[in-house]
């Protein structure tokens, strides 16, 4: 069995969610800490105790996602109060490393998650948008120096996970694949592997398998603990289980998403702090099982823990428990790191 990826998504950056709310006086302390914001949100001592954490749990990887972040030498408007040097950026990359983590970039090029980007945000798919994304993505090569790998996001772009936007913005059809292959492009031309979400297995099957290049690792995800045909709480989900095994199949590598996180009713979501934040402590193990189960060991790459949540005081316990749970969970299937 070949040694997996042990690894954690952890957010630099935030602003990668809503954008401008039509109605912001209506939504929820939920809802609104997940609009964009001109300040960093990243607690950096509780960054160090997670990253303390991973390395005392034998992580050998961290998927840095870094928005707004981070100050790019190309385009430095980008950057928010608070955002990250790049001489820090990397400082923080070379003290991974001594501790055994591979740092892994990840900027996400979706539309619904891409308010990072700024002004380019609204010019997608524009010659002044393949120019920013192209110098963004040279400077983090450089920051990054080279890195192996390199994640893309691209998850969720559909009109119903923007419908409290202002501004929609969702790409189909060729126009879509032509701007995976011009990421693809950015990446390939440095040596660098792609990563992406893996939706569009879901989503577009008869697209995903026509396109989608072998050399691009597969992502994708699952939330809750109830693996069930028939018993999902959506049709999403129900494919997303479903395709896993038909991702694996059809010979792509893959990196799964595990979460100890659960979205509730959001008129019942508490607000995201402490022990009110909503969590579930059997799915990371659960999913790890099912993942063993149905994706061919050989293309098991390992798996990504990604808990979804703010790097702050409040939730660093919920944070330490999925570092804690996926590390357990590896051990427990027998996957080697």
């Amino acid at each position: 069995m070949a040694r997996k990826m042990l690894s954690a998504l952890l957010h630099i950056g935030q602003n990668m969610w809503d954008e401008e709310p039509i109605e912001k006086a209506k939504l929820t302390p939920y809802l609104e800490s997940r609009c964009r914001k001109d300040y960093l949100r990243c607690d950096e001592k509780v960054w160090r105790r997670i990253t303390d954490r991973m390395e005392k749990r034998h992580y050998n990887s961290a998927v840095l996602d870094l928005g707004e972040g981070v100050i790019y030498p190309s385009h430095p408007e980008l950057a928010v109060k608070g955002s990250w040097s790049p001489e820090k950026l990397q400082k923080e990359i070379h003290r991974l490393r001594d501790a055994g983590i591979e740092a892994i970039p990840k900027l996400n090029f979706a539309t619904t998650h891409d308010t990072w980007l700024g002004e380019y945000h609204r010019m997608v798919s524009t010659p002044d948008y393949y120019a920013a994304v192209q110098e963004i993505i040279d400077d983090v090569v450089e920051i990054f120096e080279t890195p192996r790998l390199f994640h893309i996001g691209m998850d969720e772009e559909l009109m119903g996970t923007q419908k409290r936007n202002a501004y929609q913005c969702v790409r189909q059809g060729e126009l879509l694949w032509q701007d995976y292959g011009y990421y693809f492009a950015c990446l390939t031309k440095h040596g660098i592997r792609p990563i992406v979400w893996g939706d569009e297995a879901t989503f577009h099957p008869e697209w995903f398998y026509k396109r989608m290049p072998k050399y691009v690792l597969q992502s994708k995800c699952h939330y809750g603990s109830n693996f069930v045909k028939g018993k999902q709480k959506d049709d999403f989900h129900e494919r997303q289980l479903a395709s896993l095994k038909e991702v694996s199949d059809a010979g792509y590598e893959q990196l799964p998403v595990s979460s100890n996180w659960v979205l509730k009713d959001p008129k019942t979501f508490p607000y995201p702090s402490g022990k009110d934040y909503y969590r579930d402590r059997t799915a990371i193990r659960l999913f790890t099982k099912h993942c063993v189960e149905n994706i061919k060991d050989e293309l098991l790459a390992g798996f990504l823990c990604a808990p979804w949540g703010e790097i702050n005081a409040d939730l660093e316990d919920y944070w330490l428990e999925a570092i804690d749970q996926q590390a357990d969970a590896m051990a427990e299937f027998g996957l080697k790191v």
